[in-house]
């Protein structure tokens, strides 16, 4: 089970004299049960490339295979898409129905199950995004706050019941409680259902906490790829490509000029606490 992208190159318009060429022979592997972060500045191609995971957008050379499955071939194109469920940023933009149940419902019914199991799939995705049915079923979608219509948003993608759930920044625009709250209940669901997850983040931090392994585009290519605490080590390597490091990886790099015991080799907050302590303590007995 993975999805792998193989010499992938996409051009939008190709033959035109606006063709624009935004994926460059990318090759990606994704496992089951991965948590993959993806990032790079705004115009390398993340987006672009995640739209290739389920059969949005067909490759113009290489191809895209979902548990084996070309994506290029028209007829397992459905299957694919119930396989890899996409989240795209302000996914609440998309909501449209009378109440949250039926918006919930909108993907299952469109691929012709019986009414009692749309139902408990509705009841099921609401309560893993935190919505208790008997609280949110019948509201309107509308009437809910920014962080409440993200999370319908998402639960109508886990009510296809995909293998792999891909999330172009699900934290756009929200306060910081909603962030932590969105970004939990991916992570928990990561953990306890084993599901696959992409996550596009222009968030440093967020991609730290979360991710076991980091895929680094840079204008229309993979340029890096391995684990996050190696590569938020080489912060002149991504400042050159327009990427930061996560601050408190930073705040231990310039403490660590002063106290060369200290590790940079920090991702969290709570990873620095001790590395902290140890240092202010060693100040007090100098």
């Amino acid at each position: 089970m993975s999805i792998e992208v193989q010499n992938v190159t996409f051009t939008y318009q190709p033959g035109t004299p606006f063709a624009t060429t935004v994926l460059k022979d990318v090759n990606v592997d994704i496992e089951e049960g991965e948590f993959v972060g993806l990032i790079g500045h705004t115009g390398s191609g993340k987006s672009t490339l995640i739209q290739h995971l389920n059969g949005l957008l067909l490759p113009t050379a290489g191809r895209v295979l979902v548990d084996g499955s070309d994506t290029k071939e028209k007829s397992v194109r459905r299957i694919i898409r119930r396989k890899v469920g996409l989240v795209f940023q302000y996914p609440e933009h998309q909501l449209f129905e009378e109440t949250v149940a039926k918006d919930v419902a909108f993907g299952p019914e469109n691929l012709g199950l019986a009414q009692d199991e749309i139902q408990e799939r509705v009841e099921e995705a609401l309560v893993t995004v935190g919505l208790p049915p008997n609280e949110y079923a019948k509201r309107s979608p509308f009437d809910l706050s920014g962080g409440e219509m993200r999370r319908v948003a998402i639960a109508g993608v886990l009510a296809m019941g995909p293998s792999y759930l891909v999330l172009d920044e699900p934290t756009a625009g929200l306060d910081p409680r909603g962030r932590d709250e969105i970004l939990g209940q991916i992570a928990e669901l990561q953990q306890k259902q084993g599901l696959t997850v992409v996550l596009v983040s222009h968030s440093m931090e967020d991609i730290a906490r979360l991710v076991d392994r980091l895929i680094i585009m840079y204008q229309g290519q993979v340029v890096a790829t391995g684990e996050p605490r190696k590569l938020f080590q080489q912060a002149d390597e991504l400042k050159e490509l327009g990427l930061g490091i996560p601050q408190i990886t930073e705040f231990m790099r310039q403490l660590h000029q002063d106290c060369p015991q200290v590790s940079t080799d920090i991702l969290t907050v709570d990873e620095a606490v001790p590395e902290i302590l140890a240092y202010l303590r060693g100040q007090a007995h100098a």
